[in-house]
């Protein structure tokens, strides 16, 4: 079980996905400083969020494959994507690296940013019941961790990186979406803005878990040598690639 934890290309894929939580937060909770949710800026944050989760899997994609989000981690664990050691470590490093893109932000911001962007800590619509919050949430991740999984290598940065969009552009008005657990409790620490706080990890975590299982059950069967990720030589490989590796 810990077999690849004395492998150094698995301590350099957690030291990737600490630094996406931290570029996540710092660049997509940034642009919460200066706007609000009118129309057009709910666009700039959805945009910002997805370009932000784009650039990472193009920047990291390769090495940790640019999770950064401890739901989406999830939903790789239950589809056996990834192994349980390297999801914990992955967990943990997206929650560190967070609350330091969150420190980041907090001491580049001023106090009257800070007062009005709430450094991106989320807090449901006053009409929105705590279930149809959750509701949100849930569908929203799901829907990103189903793309996760079907995009292939050329383009999922372009894929994952719409997704966030589509997500947030749907979600920005009901709770502010959270999509990744770690993204809101890092500005919440920060903050102090707890209200109905469960809503974005129960939701997020259930949404990446079903959004999972949703694919593997419903994708075509000629998609798997494709998709399916195992833990061979101790990297994430396809089985195509394993099969080689074997017949040689």
């Amino acid at each position: 079980m810990f077999q690849e934890c004395r492998d150094y290309k698995f301590w350099k894929a957690v030291r990737c996905e600490l630094l996406c939580g931290l570029v996540y937060v710092l660049f997509g909770c940034g642009s919460f400083v200066y706007v609000g949710y009118s129309a057009a800026q709910t666009l700039v944050i959805a945009v910002s969020f997805g370009l932000s989760a784009a650039i990472l899997v193009v920047c990291v994609g390769g090495i940790s494959g640019g999770v950064c989000n401890p739901a989406l981690t999830l939903g790789l664990l239950v589809t056996r994507n990834i192994s349980v050691t390297r999801a914990t470590t992955y967990f943990i490093a997206q929650i560190i690296g967070s609350l330091c893109g969150a420190a980041i932000l907090y001491a580049l911001s001023s106090a009257d940013h800070v007062v009005s962007g709430h450094l991106g800590a989320l807090s449901p619509h006053p009409q929105m019941t705590p279930a149809q919050c959750f509701g949100v949430e849930f569908m929203a991740t799901l829907l990103v961790t189903m793309t996760t999984l079907a995009a292939g290598d050329d383009s999922k940065s372009f894929y994952v990186g719409c997704s966030i969009v589509a997500a947030h552009l749907f979600a920005l008005p009901y709770t502010g979406c959270g999509l990744n657990p770690a993204r809101c409790l890092a500005p919440a620490i920060f903050t102090g803005r707890w209200s109905n706080h469960w809503v974005y990890w129960i939701g997020p975590l259930l949404g990446g878990v079903i959004g999972g299982f949703t694919y593997e059950y419903s994708k075509p069967p000629s998609s798997l040598p494709q998709q399916r990720v195992l833990e061979c030589d101790h990297s994430a490989i396809s089985i195509e690639t394993c099969a080689t590796q074997l017949t040689v």
